[in-house]
């Protein structure tokens, strides 16, 4: 069964609440899955798959070196994507 991008994302966060994470980071991982959804939109995807998290994954890190945000932020985003 193949989830839509807003399905799985839904079901990510509801994962996340269920574990023991503040939900301040809960919330941080929305932002962060926010700009997946909106790399799947950009680039016409139905399904994210680990190609699609790499091909995300370098663009967050070329934006990094680009000084649009910092690495950390990068690398969160690179964990929230796959």
């Amino acid at each position: 069964m193949s989830l839509s991008i807003d399905e799985a994302i839904k079901k990510v966060l509801s994962f996340l609440k269920s574990i023991p994470m503040a939900p301040a980071t809960v919330k941080y991982y929305s932002c962060c899955c926010s700009h997946v959804r909106d790399y799947c939109q950009r680039n016409a995807l139905q399904e994210f798959s680990y190609k699609d998290a790499a091909s995300f994954t370098a663009e967050q890190l070329k934006l990094a070196e680009n000084g649009k945000f910092g690495k950390i932020y990068a690398l969160i985003m690179r964990k929230a994507a796959y």
